[in-house]
Parts: C-alpha cells; sequence; structure tokens
C-alpha cells in the first residue's frame, strides 16, 4: 500500500495534535521521527520525504529448501484438489478447476507458503504450461501457454511452479485432500473443489452430530407436525432410505445451521448469502456449471456439465408445506447462515441457494429467506 507525502504528513500530524492538545504551523523545515521498538530514533526531513510504503514482511525461509518435483495426476475422480507433500508438510496444491477468464477447466499447480495455504497468486497451469493469478474474489487473470498437451511433471523452485527442470530436485507425493470430518466416533470424508478463490464441499453434509458431539435429532417422513413445531435443531433424509442418504446427504433445519453446537466440520462454516453470491459471480449465473454431469443425475436429460465440480444433486427438501418429502429428483435448496426478516411472516428466515431441474440460472435469494421449519441441503465453504 503505497500513500502519498500529503496524506502522510496530514494523518502524522494529526494524530501529534490529538496527543498533545496543542497546535503549529507545518513548514517545510518539518521533520519525521520513528521511534523503533530497541529504543532507537530516526528523523527524517518531510520535504525529502516523496512517499511511504506500509507492507507486510513475508517470511521467506522456507524458500531455502531445494527444489522439487512434482508429478502432476491426470485423474481427479477421487478428488478436485490435492496436496502436493514433502517430508510430512504441505509444499503445493494441484486443482482441478474452473476458469472463468476463459470459460473452461484447467489442472493447476499452485507453491505454498510456510504454513501450508496455497499461494493464489502464483498459479501454474499444468494443461498449457500457462498462468493463472487470482488477486480478487471474483475474477482471475490466465494467461495460456504453448504446452500442446498436459505437462507430466512440474517443479516446485524457490518458492514458484515451473516447467524448467532443475540441475536436482526432490520428489514429492500427491495425494487427495479431502475433508475429513470426525466428530463423536463418526468419521465422513468429503471431497472438495476449489472454485475461485473459494474451497468448498463437492457433496452435501451427512453428519448426525453437532461439532460438539451432541446428536441432532432425527425426524422420520412421518414426523412433520414434530418437526414443524421443533424450535430447536433437526435433521431428516429423503424417505427415510439410506441410499438416498448415502447419495444427497441430510436435510437440516434452519435451527440446526444457527445452533452454537456448530454444524459445519472445523475450519469450515454454512457459507452466508454473500459467499453464495461470491460463487455465483466467479462461476456465472447458468446453472449446468453446477449441477452433476452423471447421466439421469437431475432426471432424463437434466444433468449439467458440471465444469466447476461443484456436483449439484437434486435431494429435495422436507417441509410442512408440501406434508414432508418433495422434489427429489427435481431441485436443491442450499442454506446459508444469513437471516432475513420476513415482513409477512414477521420472523426471521435464512437466505438460500437454489439449483432447479427446470430453471436455467442458478439462483441466489438475498431479499427473501424460508423458515428455520424447512429442511434443506448443507454445503460448507472452507474458511
Amino acid at each position: 500500500m503505497k500513500i502519498k507525502k500529503s496524506l502522510i504528513l496530514s494523518l502524522l500530524f494529526a494524530t501529534a495534535l490529538t496527543a498533545s492538545g496543542q497546535s503549529f504551523e507545518v513548514n517545510t523545515t518539518q521533520q519525521v521521527r520513528v521511534h523503533l521498538k530497541d529504543g532507537g530514533v530516526r528523523t527524517f526531513d518531510t520535504d525529502q520525504i516523496d512517499s511511504l510504503s506500509f507492507f507486510l514482511k513475508r517470511d521467506t525461509t522456507w524458500l531455502d529448501g531445494p527444489a522439487l518435483s512434482i508429478s502432476v495426476p491426470t485423474d481427479f475422480s477421487d478428488n478436485a484438489v490435492k496436496r502436493v507433500m514433502h517430508q510430512g508438510k504441505k509444499v503445493a496444491e494441484v486443482c482441478q478447476e474452473y476458469i472463468r477468464s476463459i470459460d473452461d477447466v484447467r489442472v493447476v499447480v499452485y507453491p505454498c507458503d510456510a504454513s501450508g495455504k496455497a499461494d493464489l497468486l502464483h498459479g501454474f497451469s499444468a494443461t498449457d504450461g500457462g498462468t493463472v493469478v487470482f488477486d480478487n474474489d471474483t475474477l482471475d487473470a490466465y494467461t495460456a501457454g504453448n504446452a500442446t498437451a498436459q505437462l507430466a511433471t512440474v517443479y516446485l523452485v524457490n518458492g514458484r511452479i515451473t516447467a524448467e527442470a532443475p540441475a536436482s530436485a526432490e520428489t514429492t507425493t500427491v495425494e487427495p485432500d479431502y475433508l475429513n470430518d470426525v466428530r463423536s466416533g463418526e468419521e465422513l470424508l468429503y471431497s472438495t473443489v476449489k472454485i475461485g478463490r473459494q474451497y468448498w464441499m463437492a457433496e452435501n453434509l451427512a453428519t448426525e452430530y453437532y461439532l460438539d458431539g451432541t446428536l441432532i435429532p432425527y425426524f422420520k417422513s412421518t414426523q412433520v407436525a414434530a418437526w414443524n413445531t421443533a424450535t430447536e435443531g433437526g435433521n431428516h433424509y429423503y424417505a427415510d432410505d439410506d441410499d438416498f442418504l448415502m447419495l444427497y446427504g441430510r436435510l437440516y433445519n434452519g435451527y440446526a445451521v444457527l445452533s452454537e453446537k456448530g454444524l459445519a466440520p472445523e475450519g469450515w462454516q454454512v457459507p452466508t448469502i454473500e459467499q453464495w453470491a461470491q460463487l455465483r459471480k466467479y462461476a456465472r449465473a447458468a446453472a449446468t456449471r453446477y449441477k452433476s454431469s452423471e447421466p439421469f443425475s437431475w432426471g432424463a436429460d437434466g444433468e449439467g456439465n458440471n465444469k466447476t465440480g461443484f456436483t449439484a444433486l437434486p435431494g429435495g427438501y422436507f417441509s410442512s408445506a408440501t406434508n414432508g418429502d418433495a422434489e427429489e429428483g427435481a431441485d436443491a435448496y442450499f442454506w446459508s447462515q444469513s437471516k432475513y426478516y420476513d415482513p409477512l411472516m414477521r420472523e426471521n428466515t435464512l437466505n438460500t441457494f437454489r439449483i432447479n431441474i427446470k430453471a436455467t440460472s442458478a439462483v441466489v435469494y438475498s431479499t427473501s429467506g424460508h423458515a428455520y421449519t424447512f429442511g434443506h441441503s448443507v454445503r460448507c465453504v472452507r474458511k
């Protein structure tokens, strides 16, 4: 962040005046005095200062390691996000992901910082040798490369991914970066996907426990009345059928979403409606980009191309308004955690994100909501 001299002087002198309660005239002989934490003092004439830059000092000690070779996977059927490991440390990330600027899918390799977080400013496309940069929430900058086939090996050298082989390089391992959710003796693995700057679960939440280990009450298809009068969290799965549970996950009421006991896995959250909007802005409106591409997953000819890897499935919903289970195979509502006060119902509701078999667009409902007594699917986004 660069601040010009006039603004810096205004800030410095305003601060001095506020602290001392005194006033004085500013002239070209004024000086800026910087008091360091070690007791030292630095003084500069203000007429010698053109600008000051404030920035976060980057820890670069992790860049001193050896060059590493990364075997680029060609099969992402297990997971769209893979971690690259070296000596027990995550050093890079490989993603099969949707690139908005070219409306296509690429295999992108990112270096990771010392904490294992992907550096999204320095993505390298193993598909064609190009580069991709994510410098804001909704866009990407993609530069195509000259490779005519996906690169089999790339290299991590001095914190950057390159196709040029160094004189020597140590090997790495590449493995699926699943979301492993463990709570109260239950262990569930979820596939994940990167879409823009966001990381999403690529399947619906299926846990029957809150994060603190408390059991979330289950309501059968015949317990619509009890579901409708509940004022605490509850869950249900379509038609009480275990096959539907495996396919669609569970439907939760709004009380479960908002419970302080925690519904999302550790490090993840039920998205806000702003996060749903960010997803839609990046991947755009067309519902086909989000829908599963498996044949008949959305009924005859209703499936999508699933370019985003979001793999939305029509799990239907549960509601007293429909006397229980409804719209399996045709509709998918996903909760947000964002409240919306409905003046007609005179109560708080929750915003939702919807994909429907007939609608051509995915819809973000930011100016309307569903009552907490609806049962909807939950997809979580990484914090």
